[in-house]
């Protein structure tokens, strides 16, 4: 038959059922929008469509967003995974000094510590052995003798968190009891903690280089794979360093030398973190981990507790 073909009017199309062009040839239809598109064309558009969805997010994330991918980038580095030591088997004394070089002291130690050594007292440094945050006041600026004056270590808002006689009974009978170590683990600046440690020896002891034979640690003995870390910096938690202390003092780090470290610190989040870990830590009348803001007699009783076990 010849001829045109009558146009059916939209009102004349309802019942009808049309056939699509994929539809004759035995392809699938599905309606996209208005329009009919293939099963083919349909799947192209939907991996583009999750292509430019995933480039979205990883854009957002980086300005800001709230994906999963931004907990990555802003949470605090694993010790096991990213973190490495930058100063191996260093544990006395400063490499350097932000002002006074008569602050220097001994540079530091390479190997050779005490084997004796069979219980370590681990503080931390800000709001814990000391009742003021130095890192918050000094940060970086350039330190000299007089911000560790008597008056300032005894008598300011910086106070130590004992009052002088305790803390001098504390540290006397720590540094006679031979097989105990003291050491600080602190995110602050090692010169400032080395400072104060030095000028306590002189006031309680009148023993220069008094905190040579304190461990110190903090963030300027790490790294990680792309990313060289300075004193100050938050860092996660104070595991890194408590398993540095357990490396450099026991030899090892399995769950029986973690015990031999009771730590001090007032972050909730760092006193949870070491307790999971395996260190000792003081606990409350409920048996959980618990702050010290600063130290104080609970802490004293808990530290004589600790180097009497065996």
């Amino acid at each position: 038959m010849t001829g045109r073909i009558k146009r059916i009017s939209r009102s004349s199309r309802k019942g009808v059922k049309r056939r699509s062009r994929s539809s004759r040839k035995g392809g699938k239809s599905m309606r996209y929008r208005g329009g009919r598109l293939n099963q083919k064309t349909l799947k192209t558009r939907r991996k583009t469509s999750m292509t430019q969805l995933k480039k979205s997010r990883s854009q957002r994330t980086l300005i800001g967003g709230s994906d999963t991918q931004l907990e990555a980038i802003t949470s605090p580095p694993k010790f096991d995974d990213v973190i490495i030591e930058t100063h191996p088997n260093k544990y006395f004394g400063l490499d350097s000094v932000n002002g006074d070089q008569n602050l220097l002291g001994q540079f530091r130690r390479i190997g050779g510590i005490d084997t004796s050594y069979t219980h370590v007292v681990a503080f931390d440094f800000d709001q814990c052995l000391m009742n003021g945050h130095w890192w918050s006041t000094l940060q970086n600026l350039t330190i000299s003798q007089l911000d560790f004056a008597e008056t300032i270590l005894f008598d300011s808002n910086q106070k130590f968190g004992l009052e002088r006689e305790t803390l001098k009974e504390l540290f006397n009978t720590l540094n006679r009891a031979h097989h105990v170590l003291i050491a600080i683990a602190s995110f602050g600046r090692r010169d400032v903690i080395y400072s104060v440690l030095n000028a306590l020896g002189i006031i309680i002891d009148n023993k220069p280089n008094y905190a040579s034979n304190i461990y110190i640690t903090t963030p300027g003995d790490f790294s990680t794979r792309n990313q060289q870390f300075t004193d100050g910096m938050d860092i996660g938690d104070k595991n890194h360093q408590l398993l540095k202390i357990a490396k450099d003092v026991f030899g090892n780090t399995d769950a029986e030398t973690l015990k031999k470290i009771i730590f001090f610190d007032d972050s909730q989040h760092n006193i949870n973190e070491a307790h999971k870990l395996g260190v000792t830590v003081s606990k409350d009348a409920n048996g959980l981990p618990k702050t010290s803001m600063p130290i104080d007699q609970s802490s004293i009783d808990d530290i004589m507790e600790h180097i009497k076990s065996p």
